[in-house]
C-alpha cells in the first residue's frame, strides 16, 4: 500500500545507516539510525508499520551501493532517488538542535560547541529529504 504521507530519508554508512521519515511539507517525523547489516529488516519492520513512503531519498556518499541493493529489494515500486549529501552531517547537527532545544548548562553553550548525546545519522537522512524537497520546489 502505498503511503504518500511521508518520504523516507536514507543516509548509508559501513556500520550505521540513518532513517528519517518526512512529511512533504519538511516536518520531519522520525529521524533515527540502524545497524547496516539489520537495515532491511528494519525497512521491513517500517513499511508494515507505516506503508510504503511517496519516495526514498538515498545519499550518495559511503555505502551508496550496497544500500541501493538492500532497497530495490524492498521498495520495487518506490522510486530511490540519489542526492548529494555533502556537509549533511553539518546541518544535522544543526537540525538536532532545531528539533531537540537545548536544556540546562547546554542551552549555555554556542551552537558549534554542542555536542548532541546521540548518533546524527538519521538526522542527516531527513536533511537530505530536506535537501529534495527545496529542490523540487525552486524547479516548480
Amino acid at each position: 500500500m502505498l503511503n504518500n504521507g511521508f518520504l523516507l530519508g536514507i543516509d548509508p554508512g559501513s556500520f550505521k545507516t540513518g532513517v528519517a521519515q518526512v512529511t512533504p511539507q519538511g516536518e520531519v517525523l522520525n529521524a533515527e539510525w540502524v545497524e547496516t547489516k539489520k537495515l532491511a529488516e528494519a525497512l521491513n519492520l517500517l513499511c508494515s508499520d507505516k506503508g510504503l513512503p511517496q519516495a526514498v531519498i538515498i545519499g550518495n556518499g559511503t555505502n551508496t551501493q550496497p544500500v541501493h541493493k538492500v532497497l530495490a529489494q524492498i521498495f520495487t515500486a518506490v522510486p530511490v532517488i540519489e542526492i548529494d549529501e555533502k556537509h549533511s552531517t553539518e546541518q544535522a547537527r544543526t537540525l538536532y538542535w532545531q528539533l531537540n532545544k537545548p536544556h540546562g548548562w547546554r542551552a549555555l553553550l554556542p551552537e558549534g560547541l554542542r555536542v548532541p548525546p546521540e548518533p546524527l545519522d538519521g538526522y542527516a537522512a531527513a536533511v537530505l529529504v530536506k535537501r529534495y524537497l527545496e529542490q523540487n520546489k525552486s524547479r516548480d
